[in-house]
């Protein structure tokens, strides 16, 4: 029979609740389309999806495995540009699954795409999840991961109060790490903000320098003291320490 078709072909889709017309079966038939593949839809708890759809789906690669498994994770056959979308980045039920679980993001999509392409999987985003940083949010994580940041890094921070994502940026790009605020706060220095942090970094002033500093009688300086010291080989009297 033509593309495939005859009575058993008919009368199984039929029984599935389909009552294609002369084009679509037709267009079953030259997509290649087998009752068998409805059949198992069926038997996996998947009815109703229309006679396009399954065409669509066949002609993606997308068996039925892969849609029930989609639906589980949340995206169901009549969604079907959403799976097809998900299918063609290299998406498949167990990646969605895996992403969504993390607590604090209602992915859509979208979201779904965009950390797949910037190779953000559910291991790095739930390493994120874990700091509990009040508005992290997939803009967040992409830029995160574009500056290489590690989870372990990102945490560390937010326990010392600069979780927000442009401020750990800031202090990565710049080389502060999660140690050397620490150790200034041991030295009393303990409300340091980002822009006073980096620009200690950038002259060249850490907590070692600061400690010889203190060791040497000069104790309780200001940033600006702590700079000038550095710059100048000096300590000057013009700023006031600030806590």
């Amino acid at each position: 029979s033509a593309h495939g078709l005859d009575a058993a072909f008919v009368s199984g889709m039929q029984a599935l609740g389909y009552r294609p017309g002369i084009d679509e079966l037709i267009d079953l038939g030259v997509h290649g389309v087998p009752v068998a593949a409805a059949q198992e839809l069926a038997s996996l708890g998947l009815t109703g999806i229309p006679v396009q759809d399954l065409i669509r789906f066949r002609a993606h690669g997308i068996d039925p495995r892969f849609l029930r498994g989609m639906a589980d994770a949340g995206f169901p056959p009549s969604n079907s540009d959403d799976l097809i979308r998900l299918q063609s980045h290299g998406l498949d039920p167990e990646a969605v699954a895996s992403l969504r679980a993390v607590e604090g993001f209602d992915l859509t999509v979208e979201d779904l795409v965009r950390l797949r392409t910037h190779g953000i999987d559910s291991d790095y985003l739930g390493g994120l999840a874990d700091a509990h940083q009040p508005g992290l949010d997939v803009e967040g994580v992409i830029d995160l991961r574009n500056h290489s940041i590690a989870t372990e890094v990102f945490c560390a921070l937010v326990r010392a109060g600069h979780g927000q994502t442009d401020h750990v940026v800031a202090l990565t790009v710049h080389g502060v790490d999660p140690g050397t605020i620490e150790e200034f706060a041991e030295l009393g220095y303990r409300a340091l903000d980002v822009d006073e942090l980096v620009r200690l970094q950038v002259h060249g002033v850490d907590p070692q320098f600061a400690r010889s500093l203190a060791r040497a009688g000069h104790g309780n300086l200001s940033v600006e003291q702590l700079i000038d010291a550095r710059v100048h080989g000096e300590v000057r009297s013009h700023a006031l320490r600030r806590d």
